[in-house]
């Protein structure tokens, strides 16, 4: 069981610092646009608890439309949020994405460029620390 936290600490470091610097290639190298809001998806997400109940939360997708060198590119963003009025229709997403690649656009946010990556580092460490602590 040990040698399994060593495992999962490391497989975390290394998935988390590859994020980290492919954010921090995609903001110094890829164009950073607004992308205009034409749909917000609703969509129902169930969660389990340990005790085995089950909760639905309505969780809100924005769909955005966005030009590049011409051609038209209609998105919609894998993360949403629970909050209906984060995104409305006519409204504007920042968004990334690298030249050669322009549909493969990532939502720019804080989440998405920071947070993920450094919670799983965190998360690394810390099953690293409990390895030689345990």
């Amino acid at each position: 069981m040990n040698i399994l936290l060593i495992f999962i600490g490391i497989a975390l470091l290394v998935f988390g610092f590859i994020l980290l610097l492919k954010n921090i290639k995609l903001l110094k190298s890829g164009i950073k646009m607004e992308a205009d809001i034409v749909d917000v998806l609703k969509k129902k997400q169930e969660n389990t608890d340990s005790d085995g109940y089950t909760t639905t939360t309505d969780m809100y997708f924005p769909v955005f439309k966005y030009t590049y060198e011409g051609q038209e590119y209609t998105k919609e963003s894998s993360l949403g949020v629970s909050n209906k009025r984060k995104y409305q229709v006519g409204g504007k997403l920042n968004i990334v994405f690298m030249p050669d690649t322009p549909e493969k656009v990532k939502v720019k946010n804080g989440f998405n460029m920071w947070v993920l990556p450094v919670v799983l580092l965190g998360l690394g460490v810390m099953f690293i620390i409990s390895y030689f602590v345990a």
